[in-house]
């Protein structure tokens, strides 16, 4: 059983509380105090994501595969989400 487009899609708009821009794929803007943080670029329908596009999900996501698996399937907040990139702002790391 894969991930399927729905699942990051609902993550990803639900959770976060980020709106796509309409165009042939989706794609979110993650701003912080104002600041443009990360874009995340995922496909519109149905069905199961192919691999290669979920990594690139979650490489533009600035998780980790677990943390990205957590968002998923629910253990991850928005606030985790933010908390997560922060810290990793503040380490330099973005």
């Amino acid at each position: 059983m894969g991930i399927k487009k729905q699942e990051v899609g609902n993550a990803i708009e639900n959770k976060l509380g980020l709106k796509p821009k309409a165009g042939k794929e989706n794609n979110v803007k993650y701003f912080i105090d104002g600041k443009f943080i990360l874009r995340i670029t995922y496909p519109k329908g149905r069905g199961d994501l192919k691999l290669n596009t979920l990594k690139n999900i979650v490489k533009q996501s600035k998780l980790c595969w677990d943390d990205f698996i957590d968002l998923i399937k629910c253990p991850l907040s928005a606030s985790d989400f933010e908390k997560i990139i922060r810290n990793k702002i503040r380490n330099r790391l973005l």
